[in-house]
This record gives C-alpha cells, sequence and structure tokens, in this order.
C-alpha cells in the first residue's frame, strides 16, 4: 500500500501511476476476471472445498465398495467348493442375506437356484431365478444363464408357455439365438404345432449345426407338413 502512495507521488503530472502487478495478472488472466475472482475469492474457496470434500468422500465410498466385493467374492468362493450341498446352501444363503446388492449376492441365489433344481425343487428354482432377473441388467453376462435356467425349471414343471416365454427372452442375447430357436422349435414340435416348429428350426443357423440335427427335424417335419396337406386334399 505505502508503495503504491509513493508510486502516486512519484508520479510526473499528466501520467498515470503504475498499477501493482498481482500474482492474477502474471498469469495474464484479463483484468475483468480477475477483478471477479478478488471479489468472489472467499465462495470460490469454499466451493473448492466442497468439491474436494466430495471427491475424496466418493474415494472412499469407491474403496469401500471395492473392498466388500473383495470380501464377498472370497466368501462366494469357499461356499461353491463345499462339496456338502446342505452346507454350501446355508453359505450361500448367508451371503445373500448379509451382503445384499453384491455380485457374490446375485451369484449366491443364481446357485441357490441351481440347488433347488437338481433337487427337483423346480418352483423354488423358477422364482429364485425370477428374483435374479429382476436384479441385473439386460446386457449382464449372467442374464442369459438365468433365461436358460429359468426355460429349463418351467419346462420340468409341464409349464411350456412360460418356457417358451424364457427361451424368446434368451433369444435376445446376442450369441444364444441359435439355443433359444431350437429349444422353441423342439417345444412346438412336442406341442404339435408343427409350422411354427419349422418357423423356429429355419431361424438357427446352419454353422452352428455341429450334430444336424436341427437339419433333420426340418427335413422330417417338412416332409409330414407334405404328406397332410396332400391327404387332406384328397
Amino acid at each position: 500500500m505505502n508503495a503504491q502512495k509513493q508510486a502516486m507521488k512519484n508520479t510526473p503530472p499528466g501520467e498515470s501511476p503504475v498499477s501493482e502487478r498481482g500474482l492474477l495478472e502474471e498469469f495474464n488472466i484479463p483484468p475483468h476476471i480477475a477483478s471477479f475472482l478478488r471479489e468472489n475469492a472467499k465462495n470460490i474457496i469454499i466451493l473448492a472445498g466442497c468439491i474436494v470434500v466430495l471427491i475424496l468422500a466418493w474415494s472412499a465410498y469407491d474403496h469401500y465398495r471395492e473392498t466388500k466385493q473383495d470380501k464377498t467374492a472370497a466368501l462366494l468362493t469357499t461356499a461353491l467348493s463345499e462339496e456338502n450341498k446342505e452346507i454350501r446352501a446355508q453359505l450361500l444363503e448367508d451371503i445373500l442375506q448379509n451382503h445384499s446388492g453384491t455380485d457374490a449376492a446375485v451369484w449366491s441365489e443364481l446357485e441357490l437356484g441351481h440347488l433347488d433344481y437338481d433337487a427337483g425343487k423346480f418352483t423354488e428354482a423358477a422364482e429364485k431365478y425370477k428374483s435374479v432377473l429382476g436384479k441385473v441388467k439386460a446386457k449382464n453376462p449372467v442374464t442369459p444363464l438365468v433365461h436358460y435356467s429359468l426355460a429349463h425349471a418351467f419346462e420340468s414343471m409341464d409349464n411350456m408357455d412360460q418356457a417358451l416365454l424364457a427361451y424368446q427372452n434368451l433369444g435376445k442375447t446376442t450369441g444364444f439365438e441359435d439355443v433359444a430357436n431350437s429349444a422353441i422349435g423342439r417345444i412346438y414340435e412336442e406341442k404339435g404345432e408343427t409350422t411354427l416348429a419349422i418357423e423356429a428350426y429355419e431361424k438357427v443357423n446352419d454353422s452352428t449345426l455341429t450334430t444336424g440335427w436341427v437339419k433333420d427335424k426340418l427335413a422330417e417335419l417338412k416332409s409330414k407338413n407334405t404328406t397332410a396337406s396332400i391327404t387332406n386334399k384328397e
């Protein structure tokens, strides 16, 4: 301040005093921006502090999530390696109840569904599979596996309409179209709906027919359709 007064005293008449340059001017900040920053310095500092706090809080939460995922993954590995099915089921149930919201909890519920299916409890298995589907996104890698398992559970209950729906949902996932369409064709064939069975079998990609059974089925069904058509005309 004294330096500025001295500069004004030493300034010849008719000339402007040389203003003191601050840090902002050293960085070539435009004067109007530098003025704004000085006038709002307190608010800017408070805002910056809030942002730092948010970043630290998010980092801490992220670390917590990673630590929890690692812990539950270890618990899941232990449960799946247990040979005794009753103990395995209890370990999986503990993960499901105590660590909800984790990937391990989703896999635990899926595995509990498999245990129910193996025990012939198809209704319970289907309920668990549907519960898992409600917790995962369509693009989750586990989703097609759940649709496939759900379809098998419904087939085991002779609920072919629901099985068809599950296979149709499976067919919406890239890479599983052929598995879905071959199963849909088989179900329609069992229901005696030959035309729909042929339509489903024809959607199966030839490159995946390593056994050729779908081609054989198509030839058989088309032959039956032709024979039935000729008989009806007679």
